[in-house]
């Protein structure tokens, strides 16, 4: 399934489990069953692009198998938004998930603890980021907004990867670890929609103001 520009959808299945699908966004259903009499129930999921909110039914958790491009999630009683912007993004809002790599490597969340609510993984590693003072918990409730109204897709995206990218230049930093890489790569995400040198062939909304390089008189070898 997919779900255009300025458009979403919502989809329920026979055990009450619910798929949001927001603007921008592609899901595969492999495969649905459920059957309680028969005691048959499996639901095969693969979230492709954009930005999916998950909410489980009824079925044994077990029988939940979703995946996503770098990884498999293990759920338990879960409500859970899954964004792929730059990076997977994982926001917790209820219950409690584990996020597999194909690597192997494993990651807990669990909504109770404020800070293992929030989970991406950028070039193949994890990053967890605490949220001490509310700043994701604040851009993650905006950002369920566009489900409802698509047409603020990309403005509160880009305010929920500012507030990311924030919290973890600010933690690299704290940490004495890369903190000058960290903070150009920051900058430069953050320069890509402001005032920024153009790419060749390439123009700029609003660039830096580049001085042109001062002419050096030739010497000509007279009165030295």
């Amino acid at each position: 399934m997919r779900a255009r520009e300025a458009s979403s959808a919502s989809i329920r299945l026979d055990d009450g489990t619910v798929l949001d699908v927001g603007p921008n966004s592609e899901i595969t259903l492999d495969s649905f069953i459920y059957d309680p009499e028969r005691g048959e129930q499996r639901l095969s999921l693969r979230f492709l692009s954009g930005i999916v909110r998950f909410t489980t039914g009824s079925m044994e958790k077990q029988a939940y198998e979703i995946n996503t491009p770098v990884g498999s999630l293990t759920i338990r009683g879960t409500e859970f938004t899954l964004l792929m912007e730059e990076a997977l993004h994982l926001v917790l809002n209820d219950g409690a998930i584990t996020l597999s790599l194909f690597d192997g490597e494993e990651q807990d969340l669990d909504a109770r603890d404020p800070d293992r609510r929030f989970l991406s993984v950028v070039d193949g590693a994890f990053i967890t980021v605490p949220d001490t003072d509310g700043a994701l918990k604040e851009a993650m409730n905006a950002l369920e907004l566009t489900f409802d109204t698509p047409g603020v897709h990309s403005a509160v995206v880009g305010d929920y990867m500012t507030a990311f990218f924030n919290r973890v230049t600010l933690e690299t930093c704290a940490s004495g670890d890369l903190c000058l890489f960290a903070l150009e790569r920051h900058f430069d995400r953050l320069c890509r929609s402001a005032y920024c040198a153009p790419k060749p062939g390439e123009a700029s909304r609003g660039s830096w103001p580049t001085r042109k390089p001062r002419r050096r008189a030739q010497r000509s070898g007279r009165g030295i």
